[in-house]
């Protein structure tokens, strides 16, 4: 039997998408499927529920704590025999100082954080980084980083994104491909009365974001949709009392049978809540909590599927977009996602690199 590692970053969008491969490869093929993942993550228990190995990596919490991260994955992979490595893992913080071993390595990640110039979160801190994972490095014997680009290289490299979005870029290689969204679902059920709201402004925050707007923005939005109830998932949730809509708040719910009665859905820019909620045909507003979840709502905005609302803007933003035109952008743009499977694109591209 194969033995195939699943490295994931701590975040749950990490984690969550290499799930839904891993599901949908174990449905395909007769493998052994491994998680390595940092100790400090919060959902190590979600990979254990879901009948998936898990190595809970230590590392120590400091400015290169990813150099004790890349020494234990590289003892993990030198005492076991791995077939071939998947991840899914921030670069600069995880992966930077990892020596990999001569065996095929596949990366899913996100077209917009691959390209070139890109002033993404990970140039940033790689900028600040830059002598310190170079000297170690050196120290292994790897070729030294002019740019963080260079991390994501991989024998392929897969974008989770839906195609049309890909199709903004031009891809630097053949090793690049587009391999459509990965969204994970919450296991539940939802109570009759959730199930009974129509037209719903839905807020899904994820495990990192926080809503971070007044009151009156909120307001404005369900006026610009139609929408009378809201329902928040994830933490910090708004005041009902401020709002001019019903709202029901919850930490974690079940996501898709909500977008089926969703007039409009505010995400932090999480690509897998905004891509489920485009996949329904439902527009999104992307309220960021930091520069890349800015990059994927500012280029909803371009394709007239959604609109940014970040720190530079203001609720007046919302006059210069029409609501129903936005609204049939997303149906159209939801019918061509439906060609795309990305957990199963990526299972069945893992199973070639096997053959």
């Amino acid at each position: 039997m194969k033995n195939i590692l699943f490295i994931a970053g701590p975040a749950l969008g990490h984690i969550s998408r290499l799930l839904t491969i891993a599901s949908a490869l174990r449905d395909l093929a007769d493998v052994n499927i491994r998680f390595a993942i940092p100790d400090r993550s919060r959902f190590l228990s979600l990979i254990l529920e879901s009948g998936f190995s898990v190595s809970a990596i230590s590392h120590q919490v400091n400015t290169a704590s990813f150099e004790g991260f890349a020494d234990e994955i590289e003892t993990l992979l030198s005492s076991e025999k791995f077939d071939l490595i998947l991840c899914d893992i921030e670069p600069v913080s995880w992966q930077s100082v990892i020596d990999w071993p001569s065996i095929p390595r596949i990366l899913v990640t996100n077209v917009f954080l691959a390209q070139a110039g890109a002033q993404t979160v990970q140039q940033r801190k790689f900028s600040k980084l830059k002598e310190v994972i170079n000297t170690i490095r050196r120290a292994k014997g790897l070729k030294e980083l002019e740019s963080p680009d260079q991390l994501y290289d991989a024998d392929e490299v897969l974008f989770a994104d839906p195609q049309p979005l890909v199709d903004q870029f031009r891809l630097r290689n053949e090793k690049q491909q587009s391999c459509g969204a990965c969204f994970w679902e919450l296991p539940g059920e939802l109570t009759d009365d959730l199930l009974a709201i129509r037209n719903v402004l839905l807020a899904s925050m994820g495990s990192s974001g926080c809503i971070g707007m007044l009151p009156d923005l909120i307001n404005r939005l369900a006026r610009f949709c139609g929408a009378v109830e809201m329902v928040y998932v994830g933490p910090c949730a708004p005041e009902e009392s401020e709002l001019e809509v019903k709202c029901q708040s919850y930490q974690q719910l079940p996501f898709a049978p909500l977008l089926q009665n969703a007039a409009l859905a505010i995400t932090q820019g999480g690509s897998g809540s905004t891509y489920q909620a485009l996949s329904y045909g439902v527009p999104v507003v992307v309220v960021p909590t930091h520069r890349n979840h800015q990059i994927l709502g500012e280029l909803i905005e371009e394709l007239g599927v959604g609109l940014v609302i970040g720190r530079e803007d203001t609720p007046e933003k919302l006059k210069n977009f029409d609501f129903q035109k936005i609204r049939a952008n997303a149906i159209m743009f939801a019918s061509k996602m439906k060609d795309q499977n990305g957990p199963t694109f990526v299972a069945r591209r893992i199973i070639e690199q096997l053959i």
